[in-house]
């Protein structure tokens, strides 16, 4: 393919020369097995496209993936091959260039297809061959007639085809003086002498062990690629395209199944977990073509990474940012998608601070933050295609970038001055494009003129006909209103708000046991706080479990260990200690904002305890007057107490004023379990008691032994 390759760089040299914009093209896969269907398809959508660029006044350059994806050899028959033949080299006259890239082994019939372009870009992994099954053995004419087809304009040697057809033939390389390399059978070199006498070179053209296959070494070697890349998103350099090359697959052609998701505002670890749970839902829903519309100025590095990974994982669904505005670490994620597109007055990078928290300040970043997000934003940039440098200079401001030449492939391309510097040969710097000193921001037409976004679109139909879904309803995925009632419970407010009611109705079942009411509401409390907190990404399993633990260590200090103070006090801690952890994403503080925000936490924690502490106060001060709860503690009888009007078929009155002093001394029984808190007898009175920690049986003597305003405290006899 060396007349073609020659042929096509002068082209473009003179097109940089004078320029042009970038080259329209599109890439198309064509997997294993290759049956008419298949070709239907790809013809389609192939036609399609030419008759678009065609109205549009320009020629195109195609691209055929061509992949086995882990098919058996020889799934694809000879007829279809050839076929897929014909439809690369005839029926596509209308492109630039057709361009065939193999990334992988290809064997079988399917694999002359690779040789049916103008180009051939292979993988460091590719290879053509072998191509007839085992067993087989293809006729003379069978094979003349696929040479013939194949070796149209020079533009590849017949006799290398007639070898990948012929692999127990003896194949030969013959080096003219004119450095043209031809390859001709052992038993045709006579002949071929007598039309070629100017040999310079013969050796044999197979290497040991490896008759009939043309590896990726040996393609570049006899000039037969273009080029061996790592990626096949370097196409897009390579031959200077104007836009990304996302794989289109015909085999989805009509089964497109697009969903739209919104990412909006500080991307926080709550909404980073919403759009994980919507973004795995529309997958389960079997959707292909993610439509991420980002509208963020920030948020958490944890989150946004978090969600980029979510994004990087979707496989072989396609991915398409869509971009209002994406600055700080939003632009993180943007990077995790395959295609990245910009709306009019967009605005992409610039990062400079993240948060710490929800609602909270930016915080400037560290030198170990830039470091660590400039390495992540490479990683992601060079996994999906996107410049790396670029990506780097968006968070690192020591970064100089520069416009060279690749002198490799002649693409102008934007790299750090330090790659250029150390590769002078292959790169012509042609001035800066970046100075360091500040980070890196692109505007929608910054970002389409340096290749980084596919297209600039106007509104959302522009972009959807730059996508062919032209007229489609794209189904949006919205917060559900499980993600508003998290958003609503874990504001700062809400939290305290469901602290404080699980702990006063802690304290009010406490003092009013047996009712059960109050409980149930600490309970429902308690569990919104931790489950809107689980959903928020702030509280994990470890959290719930000390909470638990400490609940139980609770009960065990009122109910069956009263008085030993031991479980009281670890339960209370446990709690506390949980809750703390329940409200931020780290263990332990690292910097200056994370001591800033448990200082923030705390004083939220506090300040609830003190509003729980006075509630109480206030709760056994004035419950003898609120209408119903009245009748469930002891109070005074309405009725004026005469001693002798006390028997069994009397009313036991009840005493619960200041001259409780006068019972210091008695001695009378428990009538309900103390724990430490509950009911006794002295005499004709019935009282509230506290034990003072022990836990007493009912019916066991009792002395009051001290008198603290309303609280009686007693001691077993």
């Amino acid at each position: 393919m060396a007349l073609a390759w020659s042929s096509a760089l002068a082209q473009e040299d003179k097109a940089a020369a004078k320029g042009e914009a970038g080259n329209p093209g599109r890439r198309f896969l064509v997997a294993e097995p290759i049956t008419t269907q298949t070709l239907q398809d790809l013809s389609a959508v192939v036609r399609d496209y030419l008759n678009t660029e065609s109205a549009a006044g320009r020629r195109p350059t195609l691209i055929f993936e061509i992949a086995s994806r882990g098919t058996p050899p020889g799934q694809t028959s000879l007829g279809t091959a050839r076929d897929l033949i014909r439809l690369i080299s005839r029926q596509t006259a209308q492109a630039r260039f057709r361009v065939v890239y193999v990334a992988e082994p290809l064997t079988g019939y399917a694999a002359l297809a690779a040789l049916a372009g103008d180009e051939l870009v292979m993988g460091p992994a590719g290879a053509i061959g072998p191509v007839v099954p085992p067993g087989e053995i293809l006729p003379p004419d069978e094979k003349e007639s696929l040479a013939s087809l194949l070796a149209r304009d020079g533009v590849i040697d017949r006799g290398l085809i007639l070898g990948l057809l012929s692999p127990e033939e003896d194949l030969r390389r013959v080096i003219t003086a004119d450095g043209v390399s031809h390859f001709v059978f052992a038993r045709d070199l006579e002949a071929f002498r007598q039309t070629h006498p100017d040999i310079r070179e013969q050796t044999t053209a197979w290497p040991p062990g490896g008759k009939g296959v043309l590896t990726a070494e040996l393609a570049a070697d006899w000039r037969v690629s273009k080029r061996t890349i790592d990626d096949p998103r370097q196409l897009q350099a390579l031959y200077r395209l104007d836009n990304q090359l996302a794989l289109n697959d015909p085999s989805q052609l009509g089964k497109l199944n697009p969903v739209w998701i919104d990412v909006r505002g500080m991307i926080t670890t709550m909404s980073a977990d919403s759009l994980r749970r919507r973004i795995l839902q529309a997958r389960q829903a079997g959707h292909n073509l993610f439509l991420f519309e980002f509208d963020s100025n920030g948020g958490m590095i944890t989150a946004a990474d978090t969600l980029a990974d979510t994004i990087a994982q979707l496989g072989e669904a396609r991915t398409v940012a869509y971009v209002h505005e994406a600055v700080n670490v939003a632009t993180l994620p943007v990077f995790a998608c395959d295609e990245i597109v910009m709306r009019t007055g967009a605005r992409l990078g610039d990062i400079r601070s993240h948060q710490t928290r929800r609602n909270g300040s930016g915080t400037d970043l560290s030198d170990a933050e830039i470091n660590l997000l400039a390495d992540r934003l490479e990683t992601l940039a060079k996994q999906n295609g996107h410049n790396p440098a670029i990506a780097r200079a968006m968070v690192d401001p020591g970064i100089t970038l520069v416009q060279a030449k690749d002198n490799d492939t002649g693409a102008v391309v934007i790299l750090e001055e330090s790659a250029a510097q150390a590769q002078p040969q292959r790169y012509a710097v042609q001035g800066p494009w970046h100075k360091a000193g500040d980070v890196l921001g692109l505007s929608a037409e910054e970002a389409v003129a340096v290749n980084l976004a596919s297209a600039k679109a106007e509104n959302d139909e522009t972009l959807l006909t730059h996508l062919g879904l032209s007229g489609q309803a794209v189904p949006r995925q919205s917060p559900t209103w499980v993600d508003s009632l998290v958003t609503f419970l874990t504001t700062p407010f809400m939290s305290a708000v469901l602290l404080f009611v699980g702990l006063f109705m802690l304290v009010v079942e406490l003092k009013l046991p047996g009712v059960g009411i109050p409980a149930i509401t600490s309970l429902l409390a308690f569990l919104l706080f931790f489950w809107s907190h689980y959903l928020g990404g702030t509280a994990t399993g470890l959290e719930i479990i000390l909470f638990v633990v400490g609940l139980l260590c609770l009960l065990m200090e009122l109910f069956i260990f009263p008085g030993v103070a031991v479980f009281g006090a670890t339960g209370l801690v446990l709690m506390l200690l949980s809750i703390i952890m329940a409200s931020h994403t780290f263990i332990w503080p690292s910097d200056t904002a994370e001591y800033r925000e448990l200082r923030d936490t705390l004083t939220g924690v506090v300040g609830t305890m003190a509003a729980v502490a006075i509630g109480a106060v206030l709760f056994v001060k004035y419950v003898h007057r609120i209408p119903v709860l009245n009748k469930m503690v002891l109070g005074r009888d309405p009725e004026p107490f005469d001693p002798e009007l006390v028997g069994p078929d009397k009313p036991i009155p009840v005493i619960s004023d200041p001259s409780l002093l006068t019972l210091v001394g008695q001695v009378g029984r428990a009538t309900t379990p103390l724990r430490p808190l509950g009911k006794a007898r002295f005499g004709d009175i019935l009282i509230d008691v506290d034990a003072d920690g022990r836990y007493i049986e009912p019916g066991q003597a009792i002395e009051v032994v001290e008198v603290r305003g309303f609280k009686v405290i007693v001691r077993p006899v």
